[in-house]
């Protein structure tokens, strides 16, 4: 054992098993903790035209979101929404930053 990973030697030659979950996490933000508070401006920089679980958002009267927690981003809406039901925070909101399609039609 090295460094925690398992070594293993095989007819002479030298292996390192190393044992990854899939699918592989997605990085954070750059420059931001999973615990930073992020304003929708700094939202939509890191994550540009993706969807994003915002943990314990900050709203408006109108229910936009202000600030909040990122806790996911990806370009699939699904795998968000999944994450979602993983996690199951207590308030949460679920966002596109992208544009939306002009021919789509949306449900309130």
């Amino acid at each position: 054992m090295h460094l925690g990973v398992p070594q293993h030697h095989l007819h002479g030659v030298h292996l390192t098993v190393l044992t990854l979950r899939w699918p592989l996490p997605i990085l954070e933000p750059k420059g931001a903790h999973m615990d930073d508070i992020l304003t929708m401006d700094e939202i939509r920089s890191h994550c540009d035209v993706e969807w994003v679980l915002v943990e314990d958002p900050e709203l408006t009267p109108e229910l936009k979101v202000v600030r909040g927690k990122v806790v996911w981003h990806s370009k699939e809406r699904d795998e968000v929404y999944g994450k979602l039901l993983e996690l199951r925070p207590k308030h949460a909101a679920c966002l596109f930053t992208g544009p939306l399609p002009k021919d789509m039609e949306y449900v309130l």
